[in-house]
This record gives structure tokens, sequence and C-alpha cells, in this order.
């Protein structure tokens, strides 16, 4: 069984309704809990780099923001301005996430390709396309340099300057949400 948000005990179940101790709006998983937005709903859909990384990311913002009170209200206009920063920052994230998918080796220093061809003309001549291109013979060569630092140096840099792409993302959402965490909603659990 794969570990989410909704294996968690981030929400207990309760008997009666929950006292959530919002200060001044109401906090987002009261929102859930209560089904005044549903993350996933076609309503709440914003760009995503696929499927997977959108499920991935709103069980994030479940996580991190649950406690937390919504910064704008009345609730329909939090929920459009939700939609809109995720959309505005996307596209400069799917690049990131286009890369990781391709495959990151965090130890890599860099990597050089190269192609050359070697081409010699001496009659009689063969045609190399349809543009009257001439050759006799010819030499295809390539080659990929991949230079690598030491590991123990790149583990450690990469430990030190790596973020996940999703933190990044729900680092630009913190304007969503109130700053402000009170005594009583740390001691709600």
């Amino acid at each position: 069984m794969s570990m989410t948000l909704d294996n968690l005990d981030y929400a207990p179940e309760y008997e009666a309704h929950p006292d959530w101790h919002a200060v001044s709006t109401v906090c987002l998983g009261e929102l859930l809990m209560d089904g005044v937005i549903d993350l996933s709903a076609p309503d709440m859909a914003f760009d995503a780099y696929s499927p997977e990384q959108a499920a991935r990311l709103i069980e994030k913002i479940k996580g991190r923001f649950y406690w937390r009170e919504v910064s704008i209200i009345p609730i329909k206009r939090w929920k459009w301005e939700y939609v809109r920063l995720l959309n505005e920052i996307m596209p400069k994230y799917k690049p990131l996430y286009k890369r990781i998918e391709e495959g990151l080796d965090p130890f890599a220093e860099g990597s050089e390709y190269g192609k050359h061809r070697d081409i010699f003309s001496e009659f009689p001549q063969t045609q190399l396309a349809g543009n009257s291109d001439y050759a006799s013979t010819g030499t295809d060569r390539e080659y990929e340099i991949i230079r690598e630092g030491s590991t123990a140096e790149k583990a450690v840099q990469f430990a030190r300057s790596y973020r996940d792409v999703d933190a990044l993302i729900l680092d630009e959402m913190e304007t969503l949400f109130s700053p402000l965490v009170t005594v009583g909603a740390i001691n709600a659990f």
C-alpha cells in the first residue's frame, strides 16, 4: 500500500464537528471536511504537468495547509485565486518536471555529445542524397563524454541545494493562506 496523506492521521474522524480554532477566516481542512471544496474537482483543475503530478501536489497542499486558514474570503474568490495562481506558476515548473522525468543525475558535472562526418570525394562518386551531393567514401563518428565530480562532494552539494519541485510550488502558494497559526490549532490533535 502506498503512503498518501489520506492514509495518515492528519485529519482524524470526529463524531462531532471538530473545533478548528480559526481566528479570522476558515481552515482549509474544515472546507475539505465539510465538502465546501474538493481540490480534485474539475472546477479546481489547473495546468498540471501530468495527472500524477497534480494528484501528488494536491496531497502535499492538503498536508502543508490543512490546519491553516485561507487568506481570502468569500471562499469562491479563494478558489478562483487558487486556480489562477497555479495556472500562472506552473509553466515555469513544467520544464523541471520534464527534466526529472527524463532522468536527473545529481553526480554529473556535465556531458558533451558530438557528431562528426568526414566526407571524401574521389571519382567515381556515390550520390549522398537527392540534392546532387556526391562522395566516394565517408565516416560518421559520434561520442558522448560524461564528467562526474567527487561522489561524496556531489552528494553533499545535492542534499544542501536540492528542493523538491512540489515544495517550490507550495512555497509560492503561501499567499493563499494566513501566516497566523494559533496555539489552539496546534493543540487540535
